[in-house]
């Protein structure tokens, strides 16, 4: 999307669309005039733009701040790609604005955009760079300013830096700027928009300002940009995102064609014997006959592991809540079984150290099995070495119906102590043993990382969602005792409703949630509101 000025004082007075289809077809870059309608914006250098997906060919793009020929501004207008029309939603040369407390005007600042919220961060005012925090929540019917209130510790100051969202993760990075003095920031800041913390990644320097970015599949790629002497940069870096905990999961509709599929065995899956580890963090919706977590058998589980429901039998209830770690040959009574509760995150764990199956709930083990597997036969028939490792089905024939995160497979058997040391957040760097870790937080597209680092990718099988995790421990501090009280959860997230509605006049929007922060928004994460 292009806009035009007719001058360095006139309005904008079109807006133009590229065909990327033509282009990639003929190389040629065509364009399309839009008519347009409603409030147009006045003729600005630096204004920073957000968009907002609404659906295919539709979509909001945002303007924030700038400079034109009187200074400095902090106008906010909007344009729906799909009517052609701007809104002026803060303006003072129009008299337009929203309520609550206004940024101060300024440029070089960074916007991004997530649920109904534009968050802007830094740039330079009237009194030099700053390093707040502004949010313009629009989800009412008069759009409000408001000041965030984060955790951990804030950016220094900083201007023509990039932020670039990771979807669906809500996470905003800032990427290069300068400070005060035109020194550049080689770090990289990340803000969690749904827990309103601060942290850095921690690898990686980006020692440039006005930098291109994007996110994608869980690296962020940067291009351009210019150094301290602002000369030009041209070279592409690429930087791993998975490397620190985010918010993201696999969402299963128990539909036996939707899966995540590690295909290929390599070297590492190749040095799976006698002994091996499998876990995974797990929110079941229900419990369907087979319903599995991950599996690596052949398509009739004559041969293979895999953590699973097993199958209806008789006298048993379809819906009873198990998970089994089974071995084949002989799933049926090779295997070890524990109760979990629906609708709650439960971390599971299978191992074998070549003698006894164990299988651990919340790093507690729940039951245990004596099985030998010594001759070259036995343990060959333990993991089938042409079947793929798949998350969230067995191929064609039994799927889980729920959330799958954090799934580790491991060529050792773990302790019970491992297990329960590491449970709660990615493991960094190459660790002994760990053959896969996917956290599925690529943000978007079909590849799934592993980043244990043996390049166990995987691929996803139909439309499985990414969604966003609701898992306390997922980057935060653990549950308190109110918050393990399902039943005081839903209590203390109403008085807070209603003390909102009795003070605003309104129910509260999902952004008035997360800018309350926690305690609040764990509650609302808890009670599904941002499912």
């Amino acid at each position: 999307m292009f806009a035009h000025s007719a001058g360095p004082s006139a309005p904008v007075d079109a807006v133009f669309v590229s065909d990327l289809d033509a282009l990639r077809v003929t190389g040629e870059l065509r364009r399309h005039p839009v008519a347009c309608s409603g409030s147009f914006p006045l003729a600005t250098s630096g204004s920073q733009m957000a968009t907002v997906r609404r659906g295919v060919g539709h979509a909001t793009f945002w303007f924030v701040g700038g400079k034109d020929t009187g200074g400095r501004l902090n106008d906010v207008f909007a344009f729906d790609s799909l009517f052609g029309a701007w809104t002026a939603v803060h303006c003072s040369a129009l008299g337009v604005s929203a309520q609550g407390d206004a940024m101060s005007k300024r440029e070089g600042h960074s916007v991004v955009a997530l649920l109904d919220g534009l968050w802007i961060f830094g740039g330079r005012s009237g009194v030099g760079v700053e390093s707040d925090l502004h949010c313009l929540d629009t989800a009412g019917e008069q759009p409000e300013w408001k000041l965030p209130q984060t955790q951990g510790t804030l950016p220094t100051p900083r201007e023509l830096h990039t932020a670039v969202l990771l979807e669906p993760t809500g996470y905003m990075l800032l990427v290069g700027g300068l400070d005060e003095s035109g020194g550049l920031h080689k770090e990289v800041s990340i803000l969690s928009l749904y827990g309103l913390q601060w942290s850095k990644l921690d690898q990686g320097m980006i020692p440039l300002h006005t930098v291109s970015c994007a996110c994608v599949r869980g690296e962020l790629f940067t291009f351009g940009g210019s150094d301290a002497n602002d000369r030009a940069h041209e070279a592409m870096q690429v930087f791993d995102l998975t490397s620190f905990s985010q918010r993201a999961c696999l969402e299963l509709n128990a539909e036996t064609t939707e899966y995540v599929a590690v295909k290929g065995q390599g070297a590492s899956m190749g040095s799976l014997r006698n002994q091996f580890t499998v876990e995974a963090w797990v929110l079941a919706r229900s419990f369907p006959p087979y319903a599995t977590i991950v599996s690596k058998a052949d398509m009739g589980w004559k041969t293979g592991f895999g953590l699973a429901k097993y199958g209806a039998g008789k006298g048993d209830v379809e819906e009873v809540p198990t998970v089994n770690f089974f071995l084949t040959p002989g799933y049926a009574t090779t295997k070890v079984q524990a109760t979990i509760e629906p609708h709650t995150w439960t971390h599971v764990a299978g191992t074998y150290d070549g003698q006894h199956l164990k299988l651990l709930i919340n790093g507690v083990v729940h039951d245990t099995l004596e099985f030998k597997a010594e001759k070259e036969e036995e343990i060959d028939a333990l993991h089938f070495q042409k079947a793929d490792f798949c998350i969230g089905a067995h191929p064609n024939k039994a799927a889980w119906d729920g959330l799958i995160d954090e799934v580790r497979l491991w060529n050792v058997a773990r302790t019970d102590q491992q297990v329960r040391e590491c449970m709660h957040a990615p493991l960094l760097g190459i660790t002994p043993g760990l053959l896969g870790q996917w956290s599925f937080n690529e943000g978007a597209g079909t590849l799934v990382v592993d980043s244990s680092g043996q390049r166990n990718h995987g691929t996803i099988e139909g439309t499985i969602a990414r969604h966003l995790s609701t898992r306390m421990d997922k980057g935060q501090r653990a549950p308190n005792a109110l918050e393990r009280r399902a039943e005081d959860v839903s209590g203390a997230f109403r008085t807070w409703e209603s003390a909102f509605q009795l003070t605003h006049g309104r129910s509260p929007t999902k952004s008035d949630i997360l800018l309350t922060g926690n305690p609040v928004a764990a509650l609302a994460r808890q009670l599904g509101l941002f499912n």
